[in-house]
């Protein structure tokens, strides 16, 4: 706080400043800060549509919003939402898994292409670059080994070509199946 406001007193105010004092504070990196906040899930839907180019499906949004608690301009009380902790739970996981599912899936007419995605940011040579370059998208690029692993199984590992994996099915899930079906 004290560094902030010094920078706020020294550069007359500049707030971009201020938040770059901020941002790149060492306290920002520390363990205790690194991915404690839990995302909301208008953040999780919106965060994943735009990670993956994919255009809103308002039915989607309102269906899984209602599913995990947080309906877009239906707060529970003028004071909104809690948050954080509340958000997770056995069913809002399952319900986020859902809707990673749901908009990836292959059928109806809001859905991201995958394979383009990833040939458009020249990510189809190995299995290894496409795994890379997703986990670096939607989770920062962490996830174990022993995940890393699995989804390079399931992409064909050094028997990887990218043309068959896109036939398959491997890139882009094809059939309409959920997790959960009762969802």
């Amino acid at each position: 706080l004290e560094r902030a406001a010094d920078t706020y007193l020294a550069t007359n105010g500049s707030i971009r400043e201020v938040l770059r004092t901020i941002l790149l504070a060492p306290e920002m990196y520390e363990p205790a800060a690194y991915r404690s906040i839990i995302k909301s899930p208008t953040e999780v839907m919106v965060g994943l549509r735009r990670a993956l180019e994919a255009p809103l499906d308002s039915r989607a949004e309102t269906d899984t919003g209602r599913l995990l608690g947080q309906l877009i301009y239906e707060p529970p009380n003028p004071a909104g939402w809690t948050g954080g902790g509340d958000w997770i739970n056995a069913t809002t996981i399952l319900g986020r898994a859902n809707y990673a599912a749901r908009i990836t899936a292959v059928r109806g007419d809001n859905i991201p292409d995958i394979p383009a995605l990833f040939r458009r940011n020249g990510v189809t040579g190995s299995a290894a670059s496409v795994v890379d370059w997703t986990l670096d998208l939607l989770v920062g690029g962490d996830a174990d080994n022993a995940t890393r692993g699995l989804l390079l199984d399931h992409l064909g590992g050094s028997h990887f070509d990218f043309e068959t994996a896109v036939r398959d099915g491997r890139l882009q899930d094809r059939k309409s199946t959920r997790l959960n079906s009762s969802h």
